[in-house]
């Protein structure tokens, strides 16, 4: 069984990925609104999203089928579509709001981070909840976009999803330990899952940050 000396470096190399893929997306974003393109996401939107669910969906699902190599550039590439994405985000909120919601947001997740990777409580025995829970968001948000248009149920659905992705992080931090005794001892292997376990995370930021953003942005007339 691996010591907590490799496990912690096993730690750092997840985080430091989480990391690079959040300054991927937002140099990306930076990039595309100060250029004038902005236009990818908004002239081609149904584009960016499959392309990025079909990163997700490859990168998720064949974790132990494709080489590290391709997995790495699927999170970069992933990282860099949600960017293209994000640059509208000028459009909608002012320059504070996002700075203050990147903010906020760093400052969340890492105390979710810190209460998963230090709870003695047992975070998978809430897992199926969590999951129907994301399921169900997911569902009610569709509704309310294509027949309900309430404003109401789309905040009261923001602040029920700052409370789940809350919950999936500190679950997501627990489950890496049970994720590095299953791959010390291949280096490949942990290489794949150091990578696997960013990107989960990573997503966890984003979800975080969106919603936060909704709820404390400033919007543009």
């Amino acid at each position: 069984m691996g010591n907590q000396s490799t496990y912690n470096e096993f730690l750092s190399k997840v985080f430091l990925n989480i990391c690079v893929g959040l300054v991927i997306t937002f140099a990306v974003a930076s990039v595309c609104y100060m250029t004038g393109n902005v236009f990818l996401s908004v002239a081609h939107p149904f584009a960016v999203i499959i392309a990025q669910l079909g990163l997700a969906w490859l990168f998720t699902y064949s974790l132990y089928r494709m080489p590290k190599a391709v997995m790495y550039v699927c999170y970069v590439l992933y990282s860099a579509l949600l960017g293209v994405t994000f640059s509208i985000l000028p459009l909608l909120y002012d320059g504070t709001s996002i700075t203050f919601a990147i903010g906020l947001t760093a400052v969340i997740f890492a105390c979710m981070a810190f209460i998963g990777h230090n709870t003695h409580i047992d975070l998978s025995r809430y897992s199926t909840y969590m999951v129907i829970g994301l399921i169900s968001i997911i569902a009610i948000t569709l509704l309310n976009i294509f027949f309900i248009h309430s404003g109401g149920l789309d905040l009261l659905l923001t602040y029920v999803g700052v409370l789940l992705f809350l919950a999936i992080t500190a679950w997501d931090v627990q489950r890496l330990r049970a994720m590095y005794l299953q791959s010390y001892s291949d280096s490949e292997l942990s290489s794949k899952i150091v990578l696997y376990g960013a990107f989960q995370l990573y997503l966890d930021f984003v979800n975080l940050f969106i919603r936060i953003l909704q709820i404390f942005g400033r919007r543009k007339n």
